[in-house]
């Protein structure tokens, strides 16, 4: 909240403001949750505001080509092309702000060192950073002699000014809304601002609950609330397990908690049994999520978790509800229900481009509909929750005439065709090498044929 405001002051700013960068981590998100994708980020935006930048792009992509921004070496790319920047004289200066470097699960340490190196040796350069107060962090950062710390726990008084004046706004809100009088609109007003906590967060999602409470009834649900989001969570999950949706409900929050990046409501269709076809029940996707109680939300068709404490509450205290065979057994299904909905959705010429050497580089828009919307999940990240199932000892999928076998000599050329039209061959050909380890050095005596091997080089 914090950071989005300040970024909302800079770009309304009348004094002239350099370049203003900015990167949110958010580690439900395998793609906002690394330090070489905070690096692209940044460099994006910069060549967005100057455009003469981009040929401090172009240097590098002359010998690194199409995987300059995606390959092992990325990083180390991404740093000199962000430092060639930072050392060319047209640029004024720049203000950089990166949120949640807790979130950024891969290479953190190197997002740090990075952060602390051009803070003290590019003066133009301002980073705004923020972060839990956790030690290995502060640790790196404080090795800054120019850093100003600012911790929100030490200013609790600003802050339950702001949380105070956000409550103050939503509760007029919600007495337009629901038609409060005067008794009502000042119980909830005080309720909030005695149990908020100088939480945004929980402020936000009680006034989800009462979104659809009339007046009359609002000092009863008043009286049901819990203080502090753990509890609040705690309610929540209590409410789902007793709706009529609660199997449901239950297995969308697993399926979102394990996925490797925030899935589409239909690839989440694809990956959940027992739902409603997509196709013909959209909407009736729609209600799913919002039955989840207040654990997710739905932007742009993407389900993502309202706060990433939302997620830690889920694996941590809810881990039995959502796992009841365990979190190993979730990416099993998943894997099990994406080959199931590839194999129901592949076939040859996916686009109708009917020539065979139609360059992908040609393709300017997607189909309407999309014949991959449902798949795009499963195709990019079987193999990864195969592996992730941890159950390979004591499963069929891998043995002759198992689901794999099935798939591989059946669909495996629709497969690559399909990861070619969602530009996605680089991470198809790292599947491959990673289902051929697999086979090669974990599970190769699971591969019988009347009792032999069926090919043992």
């Amino acid at each position: 909240m914090l950071l989005c405001g300040i970024v909302d002051e800079l770009e309304r700013s009348d004094t002239k403001v350099p370049i203003l960068s900015y990167f949110f981590c958010q580690a439900t998100d395998r793609r906002l949750d690394n330090a070489t994708a905070v690096l692209r980020g940044l460099i994006f935006m910069f060549v967005q505001q100057q455009p003469f930048l981009v040929s401090h792009i172009q240097a590098e992509h002359e010998i690194a080509g199409k995987s300059l921004f995606e390959g092992p070496n990325a990083w180390c790319a991404l740093v000199n092309i962000l430092r060639s920047m930072f050392d060319d004289e047209r640029l004024d200066g720049a203000y950089i702000v990166v949120d949640a470097l807790d979130e950024c699960s891969t290479d953190q340490r190197k997002l740090l060192n990075f952060v602390l190196t051009t803070s003290s040796t590019y003066p133009r350069i301002m980073w705004l950073v923020s972060s839990r107060n956790w030690a290995q962090i502060e640790n790196v950062l404080s090795g800054s002699t120019q850093a100003i710390e600012l911790s929100l726990e030490l200013n609790e008084d600003t802050i339950s000014v702001a949380v105070k004046t956000y409550i103050s706004i939503k509760v007029q809100e919600l007495t337009r809304q629901n038609k409060y009088n005067e008794d009502e609109r000042q119980d909830v007003k005080s309720f909030l601002e005695s149990n908020a906590q100088d939480t945004f967060l929980w402020a936000a999602l009680i006034f989800r609950e009462l979104l659809e409470v009339n007046g009359w009834e609002v000092k009863d649900v008043l009286e049901e609330m819990p203080s502090g989001l753990e509890p609040l969570y705690a309610r929540m999950m209590q409410h789902i397990s007793s709706s009529r949706r609660a199997r449901l409900c239950k297995e969308v929050l697993a399926v979102a908690s394990v996925a490797l990046r925030p899935l589409t409501l239909e690839e989440m269709s694809a990956c959940v049994t027992g739902g409603p076809p997509i196709l013909s029940h959209p909407k009736a996707w729609e209600d799913i999520v919002k039955s989840c109680g207040s654990f997710l939300t739905l932007r742009d068709n993407v389900i993502q978790f309202v706060h990433q404490s939302a997620k830690d509450f889920l694996v941590g205290h809810a881990k039995h509800e959502i796992y009841p065979s365990g979190v190993e057994r979730s990416h099993y299904d998943i894997f099990e229900r994406s080959l199931n909905t590839l194999m129901n959705t592949l076939h040859r010429d996916m686009y109708s481009l009917e020539d065979p050497a139609f360059s992908i580089e040609d393709l300017n828009s997607t189909p309407f509909p999309d014949p991959l919307a449902t798949a795009r999940y499963s195709c990019v990240h079987w193999v990864e929750h195969l592996v992730k199932s941890n159950t390979l000892s004591n499963n069929t999928a891998l043995q002759n005439g198992g689901i794999v076998g099935r798939f591989l000599r059946v669909y495996y050329l629709y497969w690559l065709e399909a990861s070619s039209l969602i530009r996605n061959m680089p991470e198809a050909q790292v599947s491959i090498s990673r289902l051929e380890t697999l086979l090669r050095n974990e599970v190769r005596p699971l591969f019988l044929s009347n009792g032999k091997c069926a090919n043992p080089t």
